[in-house]
């Protein structure tokens, strides 16, 4: 596990390897990186493509 601190939100998540890369590559994108930061911080676009798992 490492601590992934994210540029979104600053909140520290342990995430294990290959979801550290993940989370990073989104963020990269300008994407959230779990729910509740695509709540908080995407238009309504962005969050239906979220939930259609297209980002």
């Amino acid at each position: 596990m490492s601590a992934h601190r994210s540029v979104r939100d600053g909140l520290v998540r342990n995430l294990c390897t290959p979801c550290y890369s993940g989370a990073s590559l989104r963020e990269e994108a300008g994407q959230p990186v779990d729910w509740q930061q695509a709540v908080a911080t995407s238009s309504d676009e962005e969050l239906a493509r979220w939930l259609e798992g297209e980002s």
